[in-house]
């Protein structure tokens, strides 16, 4: 048995990495990190959280004043800071929990993750106290936890377009990657959706930003495109009609896209979506834009989550790196 944990589940701790002048984010620290630092207070409030740091010292003055105890801080060298793709992914087994070291080749070899492959085994190795067994007997495959949704029961959904990448696992049409993901989870049922893409997105299409299982598990909340001129909305309308298809006895729960967000410099649309939320113990943290669609947003998810509370953060800087809250975050589970 190797059963895929649902987000919901009680969690022991998030990690998450920090971000320094010698990643992507250099040009705008100010902006990430006081991002970082709700991100942190949050966390913090409800549970254990690993902060994976160049230089301690830089965290320091970003660390709220109350919690302090829940803050562990290791020194670890990084390429970047997606941890929802580098981590390890929880499973449980026969014998408990089990965190899987796959390999990261950040999304199909399109930037450098030399450090960022090597960071779970030295992150267990020097904090194992946080962490259930570690395993890297499936170290020869990627899988990056962004690409995948669970409701823990056994239902594994993702992407045709992220797994299919020849780039990730040599890996080119749906067959293949079914008896992949057999293999890895012989017990559990793999569905895959076509059409599954965001203006800006650099994963190739992950779940993370498109569909995510809430936790009556009977319940799918799916990214939506109201505007007809937005370069999302033949896509999205698409993806939608996919998801109705493939789970006809589902409730499907519309996350209307926030109004185009371009990126300041470039002048590219960005991947900004409510999807890519955070369930932690306790809470929702919910990235929003500055934008008319967050009231709504946070209004369709409390009913979903009536023991949580649903905390927004405004994540405005996260997708100035084709990221958001969910991508820059990694959750590990009580054994």
């Amino acid at each position: 048995m190797r059963r895929l944990i649902a987000e919901w589940e009680p969690q022991q701790c998030v990690v998450l990495t920090w971000p320094d002048a010698l990643t992507d984010w250099c040009h705008m620290l100010d902006e990430i990190r006081d991002c970082y630092r709700n991100i942190i207070r949050e966390i913090s409030r409800r549970e254990k959280l690993i902060i994976v740091a160049r230089n301690p010292q830089e965290v320091t003055p970003y660390l709220p004043s109350v919690n302090i105890g829940n803050i562990t801080i290791v020194a670890l060298p990084y390429n970047d800071t997606w941890m929802r793709d580098v981590g390890m992914i929880s499973v449980e087994q026969e014998d408990g929990i089990h965190l899987i070291d796959f390999r990261f080749n950040a999304w199909g070899g399109k930037y450098d993750a030399n450090y960022d492959n090597r960071i779970n085994a030295i992150l267990y190795k020097n904090s194992r106290e946080f962490f259930a067994p570690f395993e890297n007997s499936l170290k020869d495959i990627v899988l990056e936890g962004g690409s995948i949704e669970t409701d823990g029961r056994g239902l594994i959904i993702s992407t045709t377009s992220c797994q299919t990448d020849p780039n990730r696992n040599n890996t080119t049409d749906k067959e293949s990657v079914v008896r992949l993901f057999a293999r890895i989870f012989p017990d559990s049922r793999l569905v895959l959706i076509d059409d599954a893409h965001l203006e800006g997105d650099d994963t190739d299409g992950h779940i993370d930003q498109l569909l995510r299982i809430a936790p009556d598990r009977h319940t799918l909340l799916v990214a939506t495109c109201d505007n007809p001129h937005d370069p999302n909305f033949p896509y999205l309308s698409k993806f939608n009609d996919n998801v109705r298809t493939l789970f006809p006895d589902y409730r499907i729960i519309p996350l209307a896209l926030p109004d185009p967000i371009h990126d300041p410099l470039t002048g590219e649309q960005l991947p900004a979506s409510y999807c890519n939320y955070l369930i932690i113990n306790g809470a929702v943290l919910l990235p929003v834009y500055g934008a008319p669609q967050d009231k709504q947003t946070i209004e369709t998810l409390a009913p979903l989550f009536p023991s949580r509370q649903i905390i927004p953060i405004d994540s405005r800087a996260l997708i100035r790196q084709r990221g958001s809250l969910h991508c820059a975050t990694m959750q590990y589970f009580k054994a």
